[in-house]
């Protein structure tokens, strides 16, 4: 490889470590800012009174606002996503089809969530589609947890078999992947909490590791 392609791969890398970065910060500052000022976001399983109760308190511009970060958030995890796969495909040792999995969760991820029910449910001033609205949204987050697992699993086998880092940062990633597709099955009391922060915890690592120029 001659200097010139080493930079360019340097910079790629330093261009995903920042998607994956701008990716936490904007996703968690639109959630919080979606839900400030506001009653707590009911669960799944709430009475459809304190669903309505939870939209009408919550200010519609900042709710809005939010709503736009996390747009942009799961746009910022699409390019994540898609440069994180082109690293794991280049440092592979031998042809892997994960880092195709790790594109392809990504884009899954981000479609999913960029239908933006919840938004509309907190647009609409008709109450009962306000709540359907509001339950599909909440369908529509725990689905993408799926998606976001098999991201998780498949950037970690990649990275364990092929060496292509520390092989604690690739079980990492399989521990939280396969918490959040086994905590699918039991979304209703939350348990796919846990392995989901892991996987945040988890891009936050590998965006700093990209950044500094260090391999995934």
């Amino acid at each position: 490889m001659d200097i010139t392609q080493a930079q360019a791969r340097r910079a790629s890398s330093r261009a995903v470590g920042v998607a994956g970065l701008a990716t936490v910060v904007l996703t968690f500052a639109g959630a919080f800012l979606s839900i400030a000022g506001g009653s707590p976001e009911p669960d799944p399983g709430s009475p459809d009174s304190a669903v309505t109760d939870s939209l009408t308190s919550r200010n519609a511009t900042v709710f809005a606002f939010g709503s736009y970060l996390v747009v942009l958030g799961m746009v910022g995890l699409l390019w994540f996503a898609a440069g994180l796969s082109g690293a794991l495909r280049r440092a592979a040792p031998y042809q892997d089809w994960m880092p195709s999995v790790v594109l392809a969760a990504g884009a899954a991820v981000a479609g999913t969530m960029l239908v933006g029910n919840f938004e509309i449910a907190a647009s609409t001033t008709d109450s009962a589609a306000a709540v359907a609205f509001f339950r599909s949204g909440s369908l529509e987050m725990v689905n993408s947890v799926l998606a976001m697992g098999s991201l998780a699993l498949a950037a970690g086998v990649a990275i364990v078999r092929g060496r292509i880092g520390p092989a604690w940062l690739g079980w990492w990633a399989i521990v939280a992947g396969v918490g959040l597709i086994a905590g699918r099955a039991v979304w209703t009391i939350s348990l796919w909490w846990f392995p989901y922060i892991l996987l945040w915890l988890w891009i936050i690592v590998v965006g700093v590791r990209m950044l500094t120029g260090r391999r995934v």
